[in-house]
């Protein structure tokens, strides 16, 4: 999924930015998807809490000006606020980037060492991995989270990546060609840079890449030009429009 300033849906949550730049959600109430304080597991993990709760530490900061957007995860939610991004609920495979020892976090919690954001998006399935991917001012990829497929973009593969780790550069772009949009599937992930080309990276058992194969990569391959933009679904369907 990518960024937006509108709600959000994840698998178990929904979340908002509202007209006064307030952050609030509403949950199934099961890993803190929300960003209250408490998780508040119903009855049965479908119980669902109707009303809203606001996130009081990152509606302040976005009140004071910042620019604002927002995404969803299959379980988490993250935040871009001025440049910083910050994450909250599932945290099973690292995918709130703050290397926390916890498995959740219902309160947000800021991305380590990454600023000066101008892309990014998440994404997982609906059996709770997820991963992330950000892209900074100066053209530099980043990825945490689920990374089993390779889709962080690393060239390796791994269970967990709890913080920020570089992707490798762009197959044919040069060191500091501007990241435009970002798309995250299931297990896969999607790159567009400000020439217009389009990179894949991850699972491809079921030609999901788009590369006219089946097989996985861990680092950003070419699959087309002249695109515009780029989406994809917690199915890992790709949509691009050239």
């Amino acid at each position: 999924m990518s960024a937006t300033r509108r709600p959000v849906l994840g698998h178990t949550h929904t979340a908002t930015p509202d007209r006064t730049s307030a952050f609030k959600g509403c949950e199934c109430g099961w890993s803190g998807h929300c960003g209250h304080a408490g998780v508040q597991p119903r009855s049965h993990k479908f119980s669902i809490t109707s009303s809203w709760t606001s996130l009081a530490t990152l509606t302040t900061r976005s009140a004071n000006g910042a620019d604002t957007a927002i995404t969803s995860g299959s379980s988490f939610t993250t935040a871009l606020i001025g440049g910083d991004l910050w994450d909250w609920g599932n945290n099973s495979n690292g995918e709130l980037g703050a290397n926390l020892s916890s498995s959740y976090s219902p309160v947000a919690v800021q991305v380590l060492g990454l600023t000066d954001i101008v892309s990014f998006a998440a994404g997982g399935n609906s059996g709770s991995t997820g991963h992330q991917l950000a892209a900074t001012s100066n053209g530099t990829l980043w990825g945490w989270g689920d990374d089993r497929y390779g889709q962080l973009g690393d060239g390796k593969t791994k269970k967990t990546v709890s913080s920020p780790i570089k992707a490798k550069l762009l197959s044919g772009a040069t060191a500091g060609s501007t990241i435009t949009g970002l798309a995250c599937g299931a297990d896969d992930s999607f790159v567009l840079d400000a020439a217009g080309d389009l990179y894949a990276i991850g699972e491809n058992k079921l030609g999901s890449l788009g590369d006219g194969g089946t097989a996985n990569t861990t680092t950003p391959i070419l699959i087309d030009s002249a695109v515009d933009m780029v989406s994809t679904t917690s199915d890992n369907a790709l949509d691009y429009h050239p």
